[in-house]
């Protein structure tokens, strides 16, 4: 009998004959799956640590070392994986972009139905308000959102680097933001661009900024330890009240009229 040739074997199962039911292909496509799968844990494991850490400490002091260590990885699995600080950086913007579309764009395309054509004062200040509760739910919401939330808000106020703001808001924030614009210019009779309308628009979502961290003065002083599930309903309902009643005192005459007539 002649032996066959080493080189005719497959790869990885030299030195033994192979068995009729095994299938190397299969093997191999189960072997790359399991390691995809277990990279792409690895990487979604690095990225959470760094959202708590750039939220925390902000990007110059959170350092890629307490990162890795947060994270159970060694420091070149951080070059590995986003050829270095900046490339997590912009990772991380991008996994809170995804989530944050995730919840806000259905929301944001039911509301557009809903308040397209010509629709009364009651519409535009609902509308603008089931956008509101979103943002609110998703701001202070589930747990672990309080590190997304300073991760966001560091970016918003210029405390660290502007290409991940950049970046969040071209893949989440601009549609929604646009479209807040331009219902509250509607509600008060301007341009969705008008610095009057974009300042009353940045100064009602800031309500909801003392309650973004469970650890913040704001939640401190009302002496509530954890960001239980009935009290951000509490903050989300506040919210919208005095929301509805800036947006009812600063409408335009002529829905003002409508309601006195």
């Amino acid at each position: 009998m002649v032996k066959q040739s080493v080189e005719k074997l497959p790869r990885g199962l030299v030195g033994g004959p192979l068995h009729p039911a095994v299938n190397v292909g299969a093997g191999r496509r189960k072997c790359a799956d399991a390691g995809y799968a277990k990279g792409q844990e690895t990487r979604l494991r690095i990225i959470l640590s760094a959202i708590d850490l750039f939220g925390e400490e902000g990007y110059e002091r959170a350092s890629t070392r307490k990162i890795a260590l947060a994270a159970g990885v060694n420091l070149p699995a951080l070059q590995y994986y986003f050829s270095g600080k900046m490339g997590l950086y912009l990772a991380c913007a991008e996994h809170i972009s995804a989530i944050a579309r995730d919840r806000l764009y259905p929301v944001l395309e039911l509301v557009k139905q809903d308040t397209a054509g010509r629709v009364g004062l009651a519409e535009l200040i609902d509308g603008f308000c089931r956008l509101q509760d979103a943002l609110v739910e998703f701001m202070i919401g589930p747990a672990g959102t309080g590190k997304w939330a300073m991760f966001m808000v560091r970016e918003r106020i210029g405390l660290d680097a502007k290409d991940a703001f950049r970046l969040m808001r071209r893949q989440m924030g601009t549609p929604y933001t646009d479209f807040c614009a331009l219902l509250i210019g509607r509600i008060i009779g301007l341009p969705p661009g008008d610095p009057e309308t974009l300042i009353r628009l940045t100064t009602i979502h800031g309500q909801m900024l003392p309650f973004q961290r469970p650890e913040s003065s704001a939640v401190d002083s009302l002496g509530w330890s954890t960001a239980a599930k009935g009290r951000q309903a509490m903050v989300r309902k506040i919210i919208r009240q005095q929301t509805e009643a800036i947006l009812q005192a600063c409408a335009a005459k002529k829905y003002r009229a409508k309601s006195a007539g």
